[in-house]
């Protein structure tokens, strides 16, 4: 981080987690490969967690950022968002 840099703040909600499938005596679920079951929890209360982020041009020795193409159209990315929302738009 250069120095004399400001940061922005910001939250991030968490809704779910990925928790480990547990049998009847408490030991994880394996798949045929050995792997533990993952499965995604709602979690009763929301958890909210809290950052100062930077952009990446404010720190010196990374190596510039490979952009790549856009694939996609915004105006009918955004056209298909508002019809699957229903929204009556006048």
């Amino acid at each position: 981080m250069r120095k004399g840099e400001h940061g922005t703040a910001i939250q991030y909600w968490k809704f779910s987690e990925e928790q480990t499938r547990t049998d009847e005596s408490g030991k994880p679920v394996l798949d045929a490969q050995g792997r533990p079951v993952k499965a995604e929890v709602r979690l009763e209360q929301p958890r909210v967690f809290f950052a100062t982020v930077f952009n990446a041009e404010q720190i010196d020795g990374l190596p510039p950022m490979q952009r790549r193409e856009q694939t996609w159209h915004a105006v009918e990315r955004a056209e298909a968002i508002l019809l699957a929302s229903g929204a009556v738009i006048q």
